[in-house]
């Protein structure tokens, strides 16, 4: 009896410790997964790259270090293809380079950065699903305050241009909260030394209608000096987050102008989908839409823009 337990023990001894050490079957990487793998190696190192040469252009240009805080200069890779109804296509590709120099903006106390000049655009540019605005260097000063409830922001800028440009950005907003929506007032005053001066309103309303869809109200208004021209854009919008890679907005919006005298020019339904393939490196967006302008008798127009934008 003694020797069966003991050839029943040495039995499971060695099955247990036996199937333990036996190797493991190692999977190969198939050829997407090894070309995945490559690509965010790829961009890591170029990313360093930018990095390293955008901090030896900040010390070269500042003398010292003053700070510790890491390069976050980034480069971009944007690509734009638009189509609609009846009209003619439009690709585009769209690259910015935001160079960061931390230690000459703490030796100088100005800020260097890149800015979309969307100022001057009419404000249906602005909504998703449109072209990149074009992008410029500036320096700039920032002044900012609180009065009150108010946030109050002043930045004159100079842009790094041959030759130099200046311009100005004045704003005021504010958000009030409450249990059931969120009010946020803006208010804002530019001015170019080649395209003018402006002025831009926004009173945008959010409801909260569950933990990931909010509902907005837009209220938007805009007057550019220079070309006598006064817009306004109005209309309901969806925003959906179906997980933290995943949104979508849908909205229903109605322009109008006073060219050549106030009327609606068109109304507007776009329907938006970003989805982050690559966290922080590489996005992708569509967006299907429904135009119908008072030129073609406000008869629907369908049209629909992509695009990939990529990090370094």
């Amino acid at each position: 009896m003694k020797r069966r337990l003991l050839k029943v023990s040495l039995f499971l001894f060695f099955f247990e410790y036996g199937v333990e050490a036996a190797p493991k079957k190692i999977v190969e990487p198939t050829a997407m997964e090894k070309f995945e793998q490559g690509a965010l190696e790829t961009n890591v190192a170029i990313a360093d790259k930018i990095d390293d040469f955008a901090e030896s252009i900040d010390l070269f240009l500042a003398g010292k270090k003053f700070i510790r805080e890491k390069n976050e200069s980034s480069f971009r890779i944007i690509g734009f293809a638009e189509r609609s109804e009846g009209g003619a296509g439009r690709e585009a590709v769209y690259l910015d380079f935001n160079l960061r120099l931390p230690n000459l903006e703490e030796y100088w106390q100005l800020k260097f950065t890149t800015v979309e000049s969307n100022e001057f655009q009419s404000l249906d540019k602005n909504r998703p699903g449109s072209a990149p605005g074009q992008r410029k260097y500036v320096a700039s000063l920032g002044f900012f305050d609180q009065l009150g409830k108010v946030r109050t922001s002043f930045q004159p800028r100079i842009e790094l241009s041959d030759p130099l440009q200046t311009s100005y950005v004045l704003e005021f907003s504010q958000t009030s909260q409450s249990k059931f929506y969120n009010f946020r007032p803006r208010l804002k005053f530019f001015a170019d030394s080649q395209k003018g001066t402006g002025q831009a309103a926004s009173f945008n309303v959010d409801f909260q209608v569950r933990p990931l869809m909010v509902f907005r109200f837009i209220t938007e208004q805009q007057y550019l000096d220079l070309q006598g021209l006064f817009s306004t854009n109005l209309g309901p919008e969806i925003l959906v987050s179906l997980s933290k890679k995943t949104g979508l907005s849908t909205s229903f919006t109605f322009y109008s102008t006073n060219r050549p005298s106030y009327h609606l020019d068109h109304y507007l339904l776009s329907y938006t989908i970003r989805h982050e393939l690559y966290k922080k490196i590489l996005y992708a967006q569509l967006s299907p839409n429904l135009l119908f302008p008072k030129d073609h008798g406000f008869k629907g127009v369908a049209g629909i823009s992509a695009n990939v934008e990529l990090i370094f």
